[in-house]
Formats: C-alpha cells, structure tokens, sequence
C-alpha cells in the first residue's frame, strides 16, 4: 500500500515560514510604532511644561534672554513634535502593507491546507476502497478453495 504524499507539501511549509517571518514583521512595526508614540507623548509633555515656563517666566521677571532662548527651544520642540507624527504615519502605513501581506499569507495557507485536507481525504477513500478488493479477493479465492476441495 502506498503512502500519503501531498505534492505540495513543501509550498505549505514555505508559506508557514513566510507567515511566522510577516508575523515577526508586524510585532517589530508594532514595537516601533508604540515607541513612535511614546516618544511623541513625552516631546508634548515637554512642549507643554516650555510654555507653562515661559509664561512663569514672563509673569515673574522680565529676562529677554532667557526668554528668547526658551522661545528658541520651544521652537526646536514643537519641530521635533511635527516630525514625529511623519514618523508614526509613516510606521502606520508600513504596519497596515505588513498586515495586508499577512492576510494574503494566511489565505494562501488556509487554502493550501483545505487543498491536503482534500487529498488526504481521497486517499483515505482510495485506500478503503483498495482495502476492500482485497479482502473481498481473498474471500472469493476461499470460496473457491474450498468449493474445490
């Protein structure tokens, strides 16, 4: 009796390994995504404590200087604040493609896997029912041995 053997075995394990490695893809943007914002979160905090400081500042004394360099900084900040959100969006649409090429993976596993669920079901059948001309070709060959005897 011959052994089951699905002829596209090796796909099905290849498209498993594409899988795990999209899957591995998508938690690195993940992680990077949420440090993207983590970081974001604490540039605003920043931003915000800036302006509660220049106007201490402002109601307090009148230090030019020291204003105009808390200005400056607040300016560098809130730069820092915009390309920040380039950033996220840009983690955002990458996070979205690696998804996207995750779905694609899995439906081509999934269809692969119905494909050798089938298969294995037709050798199933074809196995019983090769199974059964034997036994019935055995039963018939005694039938006969002892008819002639």
């Amino acid at each position: 009796m011959r052994r089951f053997k699905f002829r596209l075995e090796t796909n099905l394990k290849v498209v498993q390994i594409r899988e795990d490695l999209q899957r591995q893809e998508l938690q690195q943007i993940q992680t990077r995504l949420t440090e993207a914002r983590d970081t974001l979160l604490r540039l605003e905090l920043q931003y915000r404590g800036l302006e509660q400081e220049i106007r201490d500042i402002s109601a307090k004394r009148l230090d030019l200087d020291l204003l105009r360099l808390f200005r400056d900084y607040l300016g560098v900040v809130n730069r820092l604040i915009k390309q920040q959100h380039l950033v996220i969006r840009g983690l955002e649409a990458e996070l979205a493609e690696c998804r996207e090429k995750l779905k694609k993976l899995l439906m081509e596993r999934k269809l692969l896997e119905r494909l050798k669920s089938r298969r294995w079901e037709q050798y199933q059948y074809e196995t019983l029912v090769e199974e059964q001309k034997l036994v019935d070709e055995m039963g018939i060959n005694q039938y006969l041995s002892l008819r002639s005897n």
